[in-house]
């Protein structure tokens, strides 16, 4: 009796000193492990094939479940931003989530939230609007963590095209909050961990994720792909 007491006495010690984690690299994967349900209504082609008068391409479309709710949604990848662009697209127009009605958009209004977690921090986006440029979601990858219905999401901020390729430390790794309607930022514990599942994924050749057209990812350009400290 004694024994198994000292036992449970150092194992809750032992985990003071070394907390588990969450996820290891073979919890996470680039393929969802779950399918999504499709909506009864898409929407339309004139609103998925939208242009804007801007000098680099808006990414393509892709469908998976963004917020984890099990109906799939419509997510694009951002655009790089230029000098010459004429117009600056809102991100509301560039994620549709899907529902058992149809389709609607994401950051609900007149939501009482807190203002410091929807806050910025310095320098740094810590959530990701409706009303945002959508400069601020370029190239997203999913990321899906076994066990969680919402996959993290990488992304890039790119106001100015032609500037040097992000380093490890701009790339942002977000998660649904169902409580915002919108993209928050994770901790950066978290964030390290798709940063290294990441670096395994797309720092080798061939990859195991597609590049945009012929170039890889920003992302996996910079120190992403640098030797692991």
């Amino acid at each position: 009796m004694y024994a198994k007491f000292l036992v449970s006495i150092i194992l809750v010690l032992a985990s003071g000193f070394f907390p588990v984690l969450a996820e290891n690299a073979s919890d996470f994967s680039l393929v969802p492990f779950d399918k999504c349900k499709k909506p009864p209504v898409s929407p339309s082609k004139k609103r998925l094939d939208r242009t804007y008068k801007i000098y680099y391409y808006a990414g393509s479309w892709a469908i998976f479940d963004i917020n984890g709710d099990g109906w799939c949604d419509w997510v694009r990848g951002g655009n790089e931003g230029y000098r010459s662009d004429q117009e600056e697209p809102p991100l509301r127009e560039f994620i549709y989530l899907g529902t058992s009605k149809g389709w609607r958009y994401f950051d609900k209004e007149k939501l009482e939230v807190d203002s410091e977690l929807a806050g910025f921090g310095r320098f740094e986006t810590v959530v990701l609007s409706g009303h945002y440029a959508a400069m601020n979601f370029v190239e997203p990858i999913a990321i899906y963590s076994r066990g969680q219905s919402k996959p993290y999401i990488a992304a890039v901020t790119r106001f100015d095209g032609p500037a040097p390729v992000p380093s490890r430390e701009d790339i942002n790794v977000f998660l649904w909050n169902d409580k915002l309607d919108k993209l928050h930022k994770v901790a950066e514990n978290d964030r390290l961990k798709v940063m290294n599942f990441l670096h395994d994924k797309l720092c080798k050749y061939p990859a195991e994720l597609m590049s945009y057209g012929d170039s890889p990812f920003l992302l996996a350009q910079g120190d992403l792909c640098f030797p692991r400290k």
